[in-house]
This record gives structure tokens, C-alpha cells and sequence, in this order.
């Protein structure tokens, strides 16, 4: 496809694909050059635009052209994490041993949250636990894994959040470090976390929305109890309570250059679901 920019300009673009022969799954991408005639010179235009396999969310756009997605491959949808240059695939890692879906509300679940290096990913997704087994399940038969099995709960039911959440029971945290390969989750009783930010010193702030009484409410009621905690790149499974339950403390961000601060709304719990938000400010424990 090409077309005239001015009279010696034309843009060209083309589409390349990745196929992966192990998961028979195909990535495309689309590249875009400029070539101009009186000068006999070709130049790329860095637009980044890809297509994947089921594409489920995407990073913002990295200074230096990178950005991460994760996508569902294949027909039992596993999940991987992409590294990506401009129109370049870099890196895959695979999620499906600790990642099963994502929350499709962005209040609650945020974005991914990439470090000032680009090595570290965090984001908010539903993960699994322990392999769930009746009583009379033979237990020799069972997958090799960390956390032993658990029995008379494989048809136990786990209630949703309802409403347009009828897929979402309790979301963790995952972090993914890019240079080692390394997958590791977060995760709370009784809370659905969301919204992790990291910023430069490799600490992770995120909120916690309990589900008791009931879950109900993710999307539109701002008056169900949120706490604000912080936990780290190097240390993710300990974690800090930042806000306390009585109040609604919702989408916390660092201040830009400022690695000690960061802002968030905050209501109180319960009353009218809409009330009015403070705009707070958080430094150093105060």
C-alpha cells in the first residue's frame, strides 16, 4: 500500500508476520517506510501498530519505543506477556502456570505498570492457586507443583462480583521480571487488588477492595472500603498497609521525580455511592 505524501514523498507499508511453531500461533505487525525520490532516501516511521493473538492489554508507549502486551495464544487462550520494539518482538513469557484471565474493568484492575528500566512488569489479573480435588481424586496423579493440593474444593462455587464481573472472583497482583524469566504473584484473602504503580526505586503501591460483606459494587459504588498498600520489586510477597478500611482510598500515582509522594483519592466508606473524592497526598508514612 503507498500512497503520495508530497511530490517526490511516498509512504510504503507492509505487513510481517512471527508465527511460533510450538503454540501454532502468528503475531503481525505492520511497518511504514517513506521514500522520497529526489532524494533516493528511506526513512521509518515509528508507529508501533501490531496485531496479535487476542490482545487483552497493552502498555503505554516506552520513550525508547517500547511497550508490553499481553495476549491469549491458541485454542485454550494460555496467556503470555510480550516485550516489543516498535514493530519488533523481542521477548514472550508464558503466564498460564499463574495467570488464568484478566479483569475487563479498568477502575478497579488499572493498567500494566512497566519500571523506569523497562526489566520489571506488574498488573492486576486472576491467578491460580493449589490444583482443587474431591475426596476421592487419586493425589499421584496430580501436577508437580509448589503448593500442594487441596481436597473437597473442586466443585466448590466461588461467588463473583456480579454485575458486568459475572468472570471475576478475586484478582492478585503478578509481577514478571523480563530478565530472568521470572513470574511471581501477590495475592490476599478476601481483597481484590488492582491498580499497582512502581516507580523509580523499584517500590509497588496498589489498592485492596475488600470483598466482604459481599461482592457487589466493583464498578460503580466508590463507597465500598479500599485500602492503599506498598510492597517491592525485590521483595513482592511482604507488603505495607498504607490507608485504613474506613475509608475508600482509590487510584494512587507517584508524582513525577518524586519517588517519596504519591496522590489518590479518598471518601468515606458506605453512604451515597457517588459522593464527592479529597485528593490526597501521601509522603513518608504521613
Amino acid at each position: 500500500m503507498d500512497f503520495t505524501l508530497k511530490s517526490s514523498q511516498y509512504q510504503i507499508s507492509s505487513t510481517w508476520s512471527i508465527k511460533d511453531p510450538k503454540k501454532l500461533d502468528e503475531s503481525s505487525f505492520v511497518r511504514t517506510h517513506i521514500f522520497d525520490s529526489a532524494t533516493k532516501s528511506v526513512s521509518e516511521l515509528n508507529i508501533g501498530a501490531t496485531r496479535a493473538s487476542s490482545v487483552l492489554k497493552v502498555s503505554e508507549l516506552r520513550e525508547n519505543g517500547e511497550f508490553f502486551q499481553i495476549v491469549e495464544v491458541g485454542e485454550k487462550k494460555e496467556m503470555f506477556i510480550e516485550k516489543w520494539s516498535q514493530q519488533k518482538r523481542l521477548q514472550r513469557i508464558d503466564l498460564s502456570k499463574t495467570a488464568t484471565s484478566l479483569p475487563k474493568d479498568l477502575e478497579i484492575t488499572g493498567a500494566i505498570s512497566v519500571s523506569s528500566c523497562g526489566r520489571h512488569v506488574v498488573f492486576s489479573a486472576e491467578t491460580k492457586g493449589p490444583d482443587e480435588k474431591t475426596f476421592f481424586d487419586d493425589d499421584s496423579k496430580s501436577e508437580k507443583t509448589e503448593e500442594k493440593p487441596v481436597f473437597g474444593q473442586k466443585y466448590l462455587s466461588k461467588k463473583a462480583w456480579g454485575e458486568q464481573m459475572t468472570k471475576t472472583i478475586s484478582p492478585n497482583l503478578v509481577l514478571v521480571d523480563f530478565e530472568t524469566e521470572k513470574v511471581e504473584k501477590l495475592v490476599f484473602e478476601e481483597a481484590s487488588l488492582g491498580q499497582p504503580q512502581i516507580n523509580s526505586r523499584g517500590e509497588i503501591i496498589f489498592m485492596a477492595l475488600d470483598e466482604k460483606p459481599f461482592k457487589l459494587g466493583r464498578i460503580y459504588c466508590t463507597n465500598r472500603p479500599i485500602a492503599i498498600y506498598k510492597t517491592s520489586i525485590s521483595d513482592f510477597s511482604k507488603f505495607e498497609k498504607l490507608t485504613d478500611n474506613e475509608y475508600s482510598a482509590r487510584s494512587p500515582r507517584w508524582i513525577p521525580g518524586n519517588d517519596e509522594s504519591f496522590i489518590f483519592l479518598k471518601r468515606t466508606t458506605y453512604g451515597p455511592h457517588l459522593e464527592c473524592d479529597a485528593l490526597c497526598k501521601f509522603t513518608d508514612g504521613k
